[in-house]
């Protein structure tokens, strides 16, 4: 019974920690899916807009992964830590540059994709 039950629950931790990847993954994938719509927008009529809006979102969601890797307890090793941290300063001052139109949100897109393939190979369930 001890056996059933050990297997049972790091079965569950480790669909728990797949799952967060996962759900990680997932909502990388669809801001930045957004970044790329409105990148295809005329920024004249409403594209600028859905641009502001794709932005204000993938800076929220670099805010969110800052704070996290910010706090102690976070188990990732200290030099990622730190990059991670540095990617989202430099997503929140690459946006209001993009947003001032001096700057390409395309280097946006490339870093999201880049931090979606490291999940994809954390995880191993994306392509």
């Amino acid at each position: 019974m001890t056996a059933q039950l050990a297997h049972t629950s790091y079965t569950s931790a480790r669909t728990t920690v797949g799952s967060l990847a996962q759900n990680e993954y997932g909502i990388i994938a669809r801001i930045t899916a957004r970044l790329e719509d409105a990148m295809d927008l005329d920024t004249v009529t409403t594209g600028y807009a859905r641009l502001a809006e794709a932005l204000f979102e993938n800076r929220r969601l670099w805010l969110a992964l800052a704070s996290d890797v910010a706090h102690p307890q976070n188990a990732l090793p200290a030099e990622l830590r730190q990059r991670l941290f540095a990617l989202a300063a430099f997503v929140q001052v690459h946006s209001e540059r993009v947003l001032q139109g001096s700057a390409d949100p395309a280097d946006l897109v490339a870093i999201n994709r880049d931090i979606m393939s490291g999940l994809a190979g954390a995880d191993g369930s994306h392509g």
